[in-house]
């Protein structure tokens, strides 16, 4: 029964044929497959069967949701004789499989295709109609068409069948560009018809006007055509007593004259359908099911005269010609099979994808140049998702600043019905996402009322995913942005581009209402970090995918239960994960959101960020001693006047008011001599004495000359470590009173925040105000070492943090807040989180057995930092990895963030150059010697800081590169040193080094195939 004796033979002809072929010029009206030669295929029709004939008339639709195995369509290919496979659904490493198995079966080689609209992980993601046209680039529009080809050829794929349902003039030209391209790499390209109308109830001119853009696209040589079957099943009756054919409607006044294809559904009637399907000039016919009883009835349709073997003949033709053209017996399993498992799939479709949905959202109206948003410090914005949920859109929008919303339902009768519209006085900006609303829905006047009271109250931005012709009803709205879907991408893409993450770059497609010409589009650039993916900079994202390695290797050893991982390369976020757990519980996962204790990071993301705003404003000078900065310079102990003298235990200590070193008026004054005072711990700075708070000091006097006073430091030598002064403050005496360590409840601290127990250092755990107040006096009576050198040191921060509150007479934190964190837009970067961040997002550092004894939640691990209630200069900051990114990419931008100039270029530059050893002003630099948890490659421009946490940020100007790593690694004990001694931090950094070094080897090599 089988033929194929001579399909050796065949063959070597076919590849002869189909390499003279190869690259042909379309000509117009041409189908290309059919200017090919027809050697192979009239030879292989010779010796062909009747039953391989109709065989080769079946396509199969091979999908995993409704095949149910490979049996059935196995068992059609060997008895049967299928001639295709039209493939849904799967993904690229099976769809690859199941044609290798596919081809196995088949006798004759086998016609393969593809859904485009229902494509596989990752195959490039085809744009609908108007988001391609709304592209202004064709050089992107040719990449895209080459790409499908590409990919085809990876998956042994011939046939391409394109998404769209109801193609129209305005976009078909972009189509065309695609599909030409497509068939200059011989694949098929396939169009689909989906109207409905019967010919015999529509007009000439109407039948003209649905059938334009498929003129222009037969004239351009398009290969294969789908029509919906209702179409000619409906028409074929009345069609053949009027004496008029689909068929020759399509070839003489469309100019169609390639493959023309049908598909059945399940539920139509096979018998029927077939047959009119055929004799109106159909040549292929997709199944999904009874392959072997479409054979037997077209058979019986020959035998009984209902069909000509002729139209047969010229049917299986066309369709071997087909497979000619396009290679499909060119098809080498194996070298196949080795070129998938050397070569997977690479990212470039998914950055495609990427830059097609870029190029094509569209800015209509901003007169007043709105977008990109700027002013984050002052915008309140609220977020209505009109007509279903945006998930990707809501989420990318919080990467940027802090939103609220709601969905709200949209219907003619009912207007919009909102869940609380109370909500809406308190935001200033309303971001309104249209999510496919029907244009019959907007006809209402109840829908029209309730759109004009939002914008007669707020300042309105329109986001519509849909048909643009939606914008009609909006015209009268100040911004309009016209996204032309709602697939996720799209989502995420419209979200920062109204923050600039991305630049706007599309036009309209067509015509809108009276207001809106096709090709308008206003264009904008990026001004802030975008979210995208390693390609997007030329990096692999194989590359880094050591990384998730490390990472899960780090959790694994216990080197911490979970983490956050970002990368920012050229403005750009092309790695962002979360990792593991809170805790070793494994109760509640990381996320993107959540925050980390950044420890000592606070230095340079606090103290040192307002110390350079500062200095470029003339309020902090480099090279001015401390004492500058603070009006009063004496000891003060209540209304003692010690004036820098310390007294021995035996002085006596006046409750109200004394002379300095003067006598008592008689009578006015109680004297209360120390030895009065109840017994101290000589390690003690401060007791309560009744109602009084009393220092004491050693029994020694000592007075503090300039060298040994802190005072006499410069602001230069605090920021360099530089200072002279211990590493850290003697705060034993204020944690623990007269020695008592079993419960620190009682004298200092109390379980609830009444009377003076105001100041929260952990869950229900408060601390005497006085404390702090004494604590902070002392803090001035630190004595400098005589050498001056080099020790790294939180006393330097915490006196530079006194002194900024100083000078400005209120706290760094709202200085901080004012001057960059809300302008910046940041969500979570902040001191004492428990005030303002659900529970459930702050992820624990220590069990403190010792102190607090408690697990540390949302409240600073530094116990310094925790007995000045939580806001230090050296440590204090909680934040998750994009805050802290966006931070570092201001400075990488010459202190340019979003439109707006937060610090001069020089001051960062100043404060990030190497001053003393490893040290920039505030900012750690690589070391000259010696191991630092950062990359040995970065380069000696980079700059950032560690944290005892286990915590890293680090930013490259070299490579306008940011890194952010942030675990718990002092969970639950802080003697845990895996991070440390596994370098989890440095090996991750070094990945990224790898991966950039490796990028400059793609981009050689590609300039190099391109010389040639």
């Amino acid at each position: 029964m089988l033929f194929f004796f001579g399909f050796s033979i065949s063959m070597v002809m076919l590849a002869t044929i189909y390499s003279e072929n190869r690259g042909r010029e379309i000509e117009d009206a041409d189908v290309p497959f059919l200017q090919a030669r027809s050697e192979w295929a009239d030879s292989v029709l010779r010796q062909m069967s009747l039953e391989e004939k109709v065989g080769q008339l079946l396509a199969v639709v091979a999908d995993p949701d409704t095949t149910g195995g490979q049996l059935p369509i196995t068992h059609w290919l060997r008895e049967y004789h299928a001639g295709s496979i039209i493939f849904n659904n799967y993904s690229y490493e099976q769809q690859y499989k199941r044609t290798l198995l596919y081809q196995s079966y088949a006798a004759l080689p086998l016609l393969v295709g593809m859904y485009s609209d229902a494509q596989n992980d990752q195959f490039v993601e085809f744009p609908d109609d108007w988001s391609l046209a709304a592209v202004r680039e064709d050089t992107l529009i040719g990449k895209l068409g080459k790409e499908v080809a590409h990919q085809s050829a990876q998956l042994g794929n011939q046939l391409y069948i394109l998404p769209y349902r109801q193609h129209r003039s305005a976009t078909v030209g972009k189509v065309l560009k695609v599909t030409s391209r497509m068939q200059e790499e011989t694949v098929l390209a396939c169009a689909r018809f989906e109207y409905t109308h019967p010919f015999s109830k529509t007009s000439e001119q109407s039948r003209d006007s649905l059938w334009a853009p498929y003129k222009a696209m037969a004239r351009s040589g398009i290969s294969v055509l789908m029509l919906n079957p209702n179409l000619i099943v409906e028409d074929t009756v009345v069609s053949i007593a009027q004496n008029f054919s689909i068929k020759d409607y399509l070839h003489n006044h469309i100019g169609f004259k390639g493959l023309l294809v049908a598909e059945l559904a399940d539920s139509m009637d096979l018998t029927l359908y077939l047959t009119k399907l055929m004799r109106a000039g159909v040549d292929m016919v997709i199944l999904r099911k009874d392959v072997d009883k479409a054979c037997r009835t077209l058979i019986k349709l020959v035998k009984g005269n209902y069909l000509s073997e002729a139209d047969i003949n010229q049917k299986v033709r066309k369709i071997l010609m087909a497979k000619a053209w396009s290679g499909a017996v060119d098809f080498h399993a194996a070298a196949r099979r080795e070129q998938l498992a050397e070569t997977p799939p690479a990212a470039a479709p998914t950055l495609l994808s990427r830059r097609l949905t870029e190029a094509a959202i569209t800015l209509v109206k901003d007169p007043q140049r709105q977008l990109p948003f700027q002013h984050l410090a002052g915008r309140r914005m609220y977020v209505l998702n009109v007509g279903g949920k945006l998930p990707e859109f809501n989420t990318y929008l919080g990467y940027y600043t802090s939103i609220h919303g709601q969905e709200v339902a949209i219907s003619r009768k009912e207007g919009l019905t909102f869940r609380n519209k109370g909500e809406l006085p308190l935001f200033n900006t309303l971001v309104m996402a249209l999510n496919n609303i029907p244009l019959d829905t907007l006809m209402s006047g109840k829908v029209i009322e309730d759109l004009r009271q939002l914008k007669e109250r707020h300042q309105v931005v329109v986001v519509n995913f849909g048909a643009p012709e939606v914008l009609a009803y909006f015209a009268d709205f100040p911004v309009l942005v016209q996204a032309y879907n709602n697939r996720p991408l799209t989502q995420e893409v419209a979200a920062q581009l109204l923050f600039g993450g991305v630049g706007a770059q599309g036009r309209l497609p067509l015509k809108v209402g009276r207001q809106f010409a096709a090709g308008t589009g206003i264009q904008t650039q990026p001004t802030r970090l975008a979210y995208t993916i390693p390609e997007a900079v030329n990096i692999s994202s194989v590359d880094l995918q050591q990384i998730d390695s490390i990472v899960k290797e780090g959790i694994s050893e216990f080197a911490m239960p979970g983490c956050q991982v970002l990368v920012a390369k050229d403005g750009k976020v092309i790695y962002h994960k979360a990792f593991g757990h809170h805790t070793y519980s494994r109760r509640q996962r990381v996320r993107e959101t959540d925050l980390y204790d950044l420890a000592s990071i606070t230095k340079v993301a606090a103290t040192t960020l307002a110390s350079m705003k500062m200095y470029e404003t003339g309020k902090l000078g480099l090279d001015n001693l401390l004492g500058e900065y603070f009006k009063d310079k004496r000891i003060l102990v209540d209304s003692l006047d010690m004036h820098e003298v310390r007294y021995t235990a035996d002085t006596l200590l006046y409750e109200e008011y004394a002379a300095i070193y003067g006598e008592l008026e008689s009578g006015e004054l109680d004297l209360i001599e120390s030895g009065e005072v109840p017994r101290m711990n000589m390690e003690r700075k401060a007791v309560r004495y009744q109602d009084s708070l009393v220092i004491v000091y050693h029994p020694t006097t000592l007075t503090l000359s300039n060298e040994s006073n802190i005072f006499q430091v410069s602001i230069r030598e605090l920021l360099t470590h530089h200072s002279g002064l211990d590493a850290s403050l003697n705060i034993y005496p204020y944690m623990y009173y007269k020695g008592q360590q079993t419960s620190p409840f009682g004298v200092y601290f109390d379980r609830t925040p009444n009377g003076d127990y105001k100041v929260q250092v952990a869950g229900d755990f408060y601390m005497d105000r006085h404390q702090l107040d004494a604590l902070w006096r002392d803090t001035r009576y630190l004595r400098l070492n005589e050498n001056r050198n080099y020790k790294y040191s939180d006393i330097n921060m915490i006196l530079l943090h006194q002194a900024i509150d100083s000078i400005n007479q209120y706290s760094m934190e709202r200085y901080l807040d004012t001057q960059f964190y809300r302008p910046l837009g940041l969500q979570t970067l902040r001191y004492n989180p428990r005030r303002s961040v659900i529970s459930s997002r702050l992820i624990p550092t220590e069990y403190d057995h010792k102190w607090r004894k408690q697990l540390l939640k949302g409240y600073v691990h530094d116990p310094t930092a925790a007995l000045m209630g939580g806001v230090a200069g050296s440590a204090g900051l909680f934040s998750n990895a994009n805050d802290l990114a966006i931070i570092f990419q201001m400075l990488l931008n010459g202190g340019n963030y979003g439109g707006e100039q937060l610090l001069e270029e020089e001051t960062i530059r100043l404060f990030t150059q190497r001053h003393l050893g490893h040290r920039g002003l505030g900012f750690d630099k690589p070391p000259l010697r010696g191991r630092y948890p950062i990359a040995s490659t970065a380069s000696p421009n980079s700059y950032g800081h560690t944290g005892f946490t286990g915590t890293c940020v680090w930013a490259d100007p070299d490579e306008d590169l940011v890194f952010v790593f942030l675990s718990n690694r002092i969970h639950p004990t802080a003697n845990n040193r895996r991070l440390i001694d596994m370098r989890i931090r440095e090996r991750i950094h070094e990945v990224v080094y790898d991966a950039i070094a490796q990028s400059r080897q793609y981009a050689s090599l590609e300039g190099r195939i391109t010389a040639r």
